[in-house]
């Protein structure tokens, strides 16, 4: 026994003296590296990140990124994210780095959102004093960006040139979708959530004695069916109030209807295809069970049409479409309601082997001006160059980075915010996406390009005449077989 422990010992300190023979080695060797490797010993080379690789010195610029500073800015008090501290130094490193001052923005009040954004980021590419600017935006607009040559070009796919080769940006599959033709336009980091909810009147749930529709979902009870059974029972309780008219329904008709058809396993636009499924008897049962809504007096008429309606703002309506971002927004929520507002998904299938699709538009990301050499030597790669040093190892958002991000802008009760985040973590976790809005609004942009607003003259309002029209499916065909051509003829130019 004592001789086997002795030769134990002896083969661990063999190996001990081998292993620091080749540390010794390493650290001894006179390294030539070829392709990241020493010839000699093996070792692989540490190349330490490089900042700056343009080498560009902004002699104390400003560079001015607009975007949703809680979610970009870690010096924003309410920002979200993790790993606060280190993506501050990130920033400093990179301002002394370059010898510039980055400045996190918010979108002015006329460029808030859609259209108005994108045309505000057209009128900056056409003025000498905004080459400093970088804007984030969803990819759903870089198509009209890039054709109204306001965006830089940053990878061309056919000839794989471009600023982001030149960078060594790995391209990933969401970049793509900053694309038009071969071309890539945009520097993409986050994909898009769900976004799109029904939001609604927590104080009227408490005071008719209703069940709180967000822990319905949770349980499993939140079908399309047992959706419009609650309604009908909300407004019988809503009724029994004889001085105040309570609607139990609101929200914009295209949103409800586009929420229903897609919650219940249903593809307006086959993103896989690119084929346009307006017409489908189960879609068309579904524009008409809305349409009874209506009839019944059940959902508030001044609600169609507005992104938040004045009798939701005055507790007079139960039901609200929105996004997550109402919350935090000034234009909606923020000092604007006096009550609690929770949030549900949109109702699953009564058949539950059917898919639950929530539509999407792509991702987030950033585009850039087009300059060559402007102030102090400013490039569009320099821009670029700045970005990718902000995002270079940091990850993307986190579940609970996320889930944090929720806690902080619904500010229910309790037990109401507790059943809404659960909910919307629930669709965040598996839901499968697919991209309406993306084709969606190419197609509106080309239908309706002498309006100032072609998305809003596109599926938003066109879905109202469903409740004027006396033949639904006739309508949806004559919308499909509209659509259909425009995609059809812009297929090999604009999406890949």
């Amino acid at each position: 026994m004592k001789r086997l422990c002795q030769f134990i010992l002896v083969m661990i300190f063999t190996l001990v003296l081998v292993g620091c023979g080749d540390f010794n080695q390493n650290q001894n060797c006179e390294h030539t590296y070829e392709s990241g490797v020493c010839l000699k010993c093996g070792l692989e080379e540490e190349i330490p990140y490089e900042y700056n690789k343009t080498k560009f010195d902004g002699k104390n610029m400003q560079i001015i990124i607009y975007c949703n500073t809680s979610d970009t800015d870690p010096f924003n008090p309410f920002y979200y994210k993790t790993d606060v501290e280190s993506k501050k130094q990130r920033v400093l490193d990179i301002e002394e780095a370059y010898n510039i001052d980055i400045v996190f923005q918010e979108y002015p009040y006329d460029a808030e959102w859609g259209y108005e954004r994108f045309e505000w980021i057209k009128a900056n590419s056409l003025k000498t004093n905004t080459s400093n600017h970088i804007y984030s935006l969803n990819s759903n607009w870089v198509k009209a960006l890039a054709e109204a040559n306001a965006i830089a070009e940053l990878y061309d796919e056919s000839t794989s040139t471009g600023i982001l080769k030149e960078l060594k940006v790995g391209i990933n599959e969401y970049m793509k979708e900053y694309s038009n033709d071969s071309n890539i336009y945009g520097y993409e980091v986050e994909h898009t959530h769900a976004n799109s909810f029904m939001h609604y009147n927590i104080n009227l749930i408490e005071e008719y004695g209703l069940e709180d529709p967000a822990a319905l979902w949770n349980e499993g009870r939140w079908t399309y069916t047992q959706f419009f059974n609650y309604i009908e029972n909300a407004q019988i309780e809503f009724n029994k109030n004889e001085t105040t008219k309570i609607y139990s329904m609101g929200g914009t008709f295209s949103d409800v209807t586009l929420g229903l058809i897609s919650g219940s396993g249903y593809k307006l636009i086959d993103d896989e295809r690119v084929l346009v499924q307006f017409v489908n008897s189960d879609i068309i049962d579904i524009y008409l069970d809305c349409k009874e809504l209506f009839k019944k007096n059940q959902w508030s008429p001044d609600s169609v049409t507005s992104d938040i309606s004045l009798n939701f703002v005055e507790g007079k309506q139960l039901f609200q479409t929105g996004e997550l971002w109402y919350f935090i927004s000034e234009m909606r929520y923020k000092n604007q309601v006096d009550f609690n507002i929770g949030v549900v998904p949109y109702p699953t299938s009564d058949d539950e082997n059917q898919e639950y699709y929530v539509p999407t538009s792509g991702s987030m990301g950033y585009v850039f001006p087009n300059i060559e050499n402007n102030e102090n030597g400013l490039t569009t790669k320099v821009l670029v160059n700045i970005i990718d040093n902000l995002y270079h190892g940091f990850e993307n958002e986190s579940k609970e980075e996320y889930k944090d991000y929720l806690e902080e802008i619904i500010t229910a009760p309790s037990k109401y915010k507790k059943s809404s985040i659960n909910a919307i973590m629930n669709i965040e976790e598996n839901f499968t996406s697919y991209r309406f809005f993306d084709y969606m609004s190419i197609v509106d942009h080309i239908l309706n390009s002498t309006s100032s607003f072609p998305m809003e003259h596109g599926y938003i309002m066109w879905s109202l005449q469903i409740l004027q029209s006396g033949d639904i499916e006739g309508f949806l065909s004559t919308k499909q077989t509209e659509y259909q051509l425009v995609l059809d003829y812009i297929m090999g130019k604009i999406i890949k």
